[in-house]
Formats: C-alpha cells, sequence, structure tokens
C-alpha cells in the first residue's frame, strides 16, 4: 500500500474501528485495554502501511496486527507473573532478617510462600495493595504510580517500604504459623 494521506487513513480508521474493538474484545481482553490495544493496532498499521497488500482485505490486515499485539501482551503478563514468582524472595526479605531466610531450592516451600503472598496481600489495605501491583505485577516505576494515584514519588516509596515490611512480617508469621 502507498502512503495514504492522514484524512485518508482517518476514513480507514472511521471504517474499521468498531469491527476491530469487538475482534479485540473477542479475543478476552479486558474491556479497560480494549481501546488502548485498538489505537496502537492503528499506529502500527499506519506505521506499516507499505506492507500491506492492497489485494488483501485491509480488516483482516488489522486483526492480524491487533492479534499480534494482544498475543504480545499475554506474553508479557505471563512474563510479568513468572518475574514475580522470582521476586517473592526479594519483597519478602527486603525486611527479613539474613539468618532467618530458608532455602529457596525448596519447591514446598516456595509454593507455601506464594500461598502466604496471595493471602498477605489481601490482608494489606486497597491502597497498598494497588502500590504493590503496580510496582511488583505491572513494573511501573515510583513516578508512574504517583502519577496515577496522585501521590508524590517519595510517598510512593514509603508506601512501598512499609507495606514490603508489613508482607514480609506477615508471610513470616504465616510460615512459622502454618494452621493460623
Amino acid at each position: 500500500m502507498s502512503q495514504v494521506s492522514r484524512e485518508a487513513f482517518s476514513k480507514l480508521i472511521h471504517e474499521h474501528q468498531s469491527s476491530l474493538r469487538s475482534y479485540i474484545r473477542s479475543l478476552g481482553v479486558r474491556l479497560a485495554w480494549v481501546d488502548d490495544i485498538a489505537q496502537e493496532t492503528f499506529i502500527l498499521a499506519y506505521k506499516k502501511q507499505d506492507s500491506y497488500n492492497e489485494d488483501s482485505d485491509y480488516g483482516a490486515w488489522l486483526r492480524g496486527i491487533a492479534r499480534n499485539l494482544v498475543m504480545n501482551e499475554i506474553s508479557k503478563s505471563a512474563r510479568r507473573r513468572r518475574l514475580l514468582d522470582q521476586r517473592i524472595p526479594e519483597i519478602v526479605s527486603a525486611h527479613e532478617d539474613s539468618n532467618e531466610v530458608i532455602s529457596l531450592d525448596d519447591k514446598e516451600f516456595n509454593a507455601q510462600r506464594q500461598d502466604a503472598l496471595q493471602a498477605c496481600l489481601q490482608k494489606l489495605s486497597e491502597r497498598a495493595r494497588i502500590i504493590i501491583e503496580a510496582r511488583y505485577f505491572r513494573e511501573q516505576t515510583s513516578d508512574m504510580i504517583g502519577k496515577d494515584l496522585a501521590m508524590k514519588a517519595t510517598a510512593v516509596r514509603k508506601a512501598l517500604f512499609s507495606a514490603r515490611k508489613v508482607l514480609a512480617r506477615c508471610i513470616s508469621n504465616a510460615l512459622a504459623h502454618p494452621s493460623s
């Protein structure tokens, strides 16, 4: 496809936006992310206009781009989950005494620690849980979190410090007293 004018591309967006959003939603994307992925699809399509074969269906080409973006997001989410699993010791041990740290080679212990972390996260205040999830699940910086929550970055870092301290105590207690 040769470079199209912005006006012509705007018409293509208007023509395909509804069906593209429906398609993205059908892929199981959270409703809050549909518009972002659709917008990213159109941006990428505009940048990659030269790779479009004019003999093919433009809507199908857009859906292919969107599908790839969604698959990339799924991969990123899985990677974030793995990183979180790997970071559990970092989150917890930030406030544990080094002589209390148990070997992380024990799979059963890691599973217990993961269960304890999940339970302890639920005990945090909503704001602390949001901050922890933003930092460790979505890998946001304290500046980014601060903007989202109307907080200064230093306040976010202090909240993270406090939340990690509470989590470390809660997890240590849960592991020491499994029936509690």
